[in-house]
């Protein structure tokens, strides 16, 4: 990147989005705290039904990973198999190191 008068920096992307516009995006955009996964982060968005029936999912392991994905991505909510399967190792070693 070239830096520019004003501190203003030029990638050559032609962006028209200014700096006050992406620092307030992250403002007001939700962010993933530190030692927090994808999964807990989706808990954290649902209403109470649907976090209750999410943990159910997450606590039966016939219940492939990859469907669950699947199943919330179709509602918004990307979280990769691979997060859930490691969401649900989270009580053993390798497993995810969050809090929830």
């Amino acid at each position: 990147m070239q830096q520019v008068q004003g501190g203003e920096s030029q990638s050559g992307l032609g962006s028209d989005v200014s700096l006050e516009d992406e620092l307030n995006a992250l403002l007001t955009t939700p962010q993933i705290p530190l030692r927090m996964c994808r999964v807990a982060h989706v808990l954290s968005l649902m209403t109470e039904q649907q976090r209750e029936l999410f943990v159910k999912l997450l606590d039966e392991p016939l219940i492939p990973a990859p469907n669950i994905s699947k199943t919330l991505e179709r509602h918004g909510y990307l979280v990769p198999s691979k997060s859930i399967s490691r969401h649900r190792r989270r009580f053993s070693n390798g497993g995810c190191a969050c809090q929830t």
